[in-house]
């Protein structure tokens, strides 16, 4: 409030000014509490004004930041039908965020899931045969269970990792990368959506199964060469894929690599569903 409205709201209370000496003024009791009664009125309507004035503001940039949103997902949908799916699933995950304690770490974590899947262009069969593939089988006295997962192809170590020297010091230092965040979110909520919902505790045995991309002249190599064609295709090694898919899995379907016993792994032949990695995870009881 500026000084001319304070006078203003004193004048219309009751107040006075007096003619010999300008600076005074008088008024009756009943007066003040108009007065005050005035002052009141008119500071919370100036915090409503500014409240309203905020709170539209904050509106206009979320639902902007939600457009934008929802033209990236649009942009990178190859049809109508992805791109629906997808902002669905993110309507979902916006409200699971209302959701409280255990049951909105679910509920967001199921929606992503579905965001995720859409993200990889999953159809919906192909996502309940992906979800059908978590089994639980008795493999005789000396395994227990196993978990199958199909999740995206692994990053280079080099991209996997990434190292810089901070101001002041002397040593580098190794950190995970941007990418390599972004992959293990994938791995995590694609591993939730197929059924992992804690991890394996102890020992466990881990298979790994290797598919490169199959290529656009696939065809014309496998003429020429029938039987070892796929060895031309660009592929990245199975240590290189073993190091970043253990620690993407770390803490998601077993408790820590140092409990792997057992590993195995080979490269696929190339195929149409895409470039991917299957894991098989057994726990090892004895």
């Amino acid at each position: 409030m500026t000084r001319d409205e304070i006078i203003a709201m004193a004048r219309e209370a009751g107040f006075q000014q007096r003619i010999a000496t300008p600076n005074e003024w008088w008024c009756w009791e009943s007066s003040i509490n108009r007065f005050a009664a005035l002052v009141e009125q008119a500071a919370t309507e100036e915090a409503n004004r500014r409240a309203n004035a905020s709170w539209a503001l904050m509106c206009e940039k979320r639902v902007g930041a939600e457009r934008e949103a929802c033209a990236r997902i649009a942009e990178q949908s190859h049809t109508r039908e992805q791109s629906a799916a997808a902002i669905r699933a993110r309507g979902q995950m916006r409200r699971a965020c209302a959701a409280t304690g255990r049951e909105k770490g679910n509920a967001e974590r199921r929606a992503k899931s579905l965001a995720n899947a859409a993200k990889f262009s999953l159809r919906p069969e192909a996502v309940r045969a992906v979800e059908e593939r978590l089994k639980r089988v008795h493999l005789g006295p000396g395994m227990s269970r196993a978990i199958t997962l199909t999740l995206p192809y692994p990053l280079s170590a080099n991209r996997y990792w990434r190292s810089f020297t901070p101001k002041g010091h002397k040593r580098a230092v190794v950190t995970l990368s941007d990418e390599a965040k972004a992959y293990k979110e994938q791995v995590s909520l694609m591993a939730w959506q197929q059924g992992c919902r804690e991890p394996i505790e102890g020992r466990v045995a881990v298979h790994l199964a290797l598919y490169p991309n199959l290529p656009l002249d696939w065809a014309k190599r496998s003429k020429r060469d029938p039987l070892g064609w796929d060895d031309t295709v660009q592929c990245i090694d199975l240590d290189n894929a073993r190091k970043v898919l253990y620690d993407s899995l770390k803490g998601v379907a077993f408790g820590d690599d140092k409990w792997v016993r057992k590993d195995s792994g080979e490269r696929m032949t190339p195929d149409e569903h895409g470039a991917r990695v299957v894991v098989t995870i057994i726990e090892v009881l004895a």
